[in-house]
């Protein structure tokens, strides 16, 4: 694996956290609360999500009718370590012309020395 370097986190993340608000009836809903911007590395994860595997040719399992839509996009996330994310958090990707949800999928792992969390996020569709 590359040796990561913060020359390789590019990409500007805002991280949202979860928290419980009561609704007045007994009850509670989520609302996310703006945290800190970060910088980051992102790798989109390649697998056999979307592909159907008797395919010779590789045909999609979406062109050929097996799934009804594309699967979600899973992303490696890297950034700095020296923060504590809970297990439910969320990161907003600022893309050059629109941005991204992207929710944590699975735990950071500390990596190289310590120096860098690593975690998987899945990009969240819009309902």
């Amino acid at each position: 694996m590359k040796d990561i370097t913060t020359q390789d986190l590019k990409e500007s993340l805002t991280l949202f956290l979860s928290s419980r608000e009561m609704d007045g009836t007994g009850g509670w809903r989520e609302k996310w609360r703006k945290g800190p911007q970060l910088w980051a590395s992102l790798w989109l994860l390649m697998g056999k999500d979307g592909f159907h595997d008797d395919g010779v040719k590789g045909p999609t399992a979406f062109s050929e009718g097996f799934l009804s839509s594309l699967p979600l996009a899973r992303y490696r996330v890297t950034i700095r370590a020296g923060i504590t994310l809970p297990p439910k958090a969320m990161f907003l990707w600022h893309l050059r012309h629109s941005r991204k949800k992207l929710l944590l999928a699975s735990p950071p792992l500390l990596i190289q020395f310590n120096r860098y969390l690593s975690m998987t996020v899945v990009e969240t569709r819009d309902e």
